[in-house]
């Protein structure tokens, strides 16, 4: 469960009056992108149940490229900051933060690609990520996941991790809080939810609820009209390993 907090563009109206959400970006304009995910489950290996519980930091900074005749941006984006945390019995727990020096090893080893890593995605107005490259090129050139011993178990982590570190994950993970926007004229204090259920080419399963509120119409961004809109959300996950 997440609660975040946005700011996305709205058409410039007087207050109270009915106007439709729309991201509205500019070339050369850069953002702070912070996402907190996280996720606890159990998964089935050769018969054994075992307990997994993971927390992600992504901090990323998002410049606007170009843009299109119809709105569209092209963004360029870099990871600035990643922390990970995982646990899993009977491997013990294992941590990166890409500000210490150390490389990883273990599990997470992978998941130092991702420091530094630049990729690139288009945005639609209505919120429609597409085209993200750059994510699964650049975990490649990272050591190998799966705590290095061979066996099945490192096989099984090697294939969750590859999911997870994939351009399809990622556009997925950052598509999903942006493309919320409705077709419907809204006003202050409107409420919407979205179920969205997707299976990725590794075959793992995801379910998604989210609620919205437009909970302020909050003055003005470079002469644009901005909305807050609040999102709650629940995110599961079906794993076959």
């Amino acid at each position: 469960k997440c609660l975040l907090a946005l700011v996305l563009i709205a058409a410039p109206v007087p207050a109270f009056a009915e106007f439709q959400l729309r991201w509205d970006l500019k070339p050369g304009q850069r953002f702070q992108y912070e996402f907190r995910p996280g996720s606890r489950n159990t998964t089935s290996i050769m018969g054994q149940n075992i307990e997994q519980e993971m927390r992600m930091n992504y901090d990323w900074t998002w410049e606007v490229a170009t843009r299109d005749a119809d709105g569209s941006a092209h963004i360029r984006a870099v990871f600035d900051h990643v922390t990970i945390s995982f646990s899993m019995a009977p491997m013990g727990e294992f941590s990166y933060d890409s500000a210490a020096e150390e490389t990883p090893s273990g599990p997470l080893a992978g998941f130092a690609a991702l420091s530094g890593l630049h990729f690139e995605f288009d945005i639609s107005p209505d919120g429609k990520v597409t085209n993200l490259t750059g994510i699964t090129e650049g975990v490649k050139k990272a050591k190998k996941t799966g705590g290095g011993d061979g066996g099945p178990m490192a096989q099984a982590l090697d294939q969750q991790f590859a999911g997870l570190l994939s351009d399809e994950m990622f556009q997925q993970l950052i598509g999903e809080p942006l493309s919320f926007l409705p077709d419907d004229m809204v006003v202050e204090g409107d409420k919407w939810e979205r179920n969205h259920e997707q299976t990725d080419a590794q075959g793992n399963h995801v379910r998604a609820h989210s609620n919205y509120e437009v909970s302020d119409i909050d003055g003005s961004y470079e002469g644009t009209t901005c909305a807050v809109i609040g999102i709650e959300g629940k995110v599961e996950m079906d794993m076959d390993l």
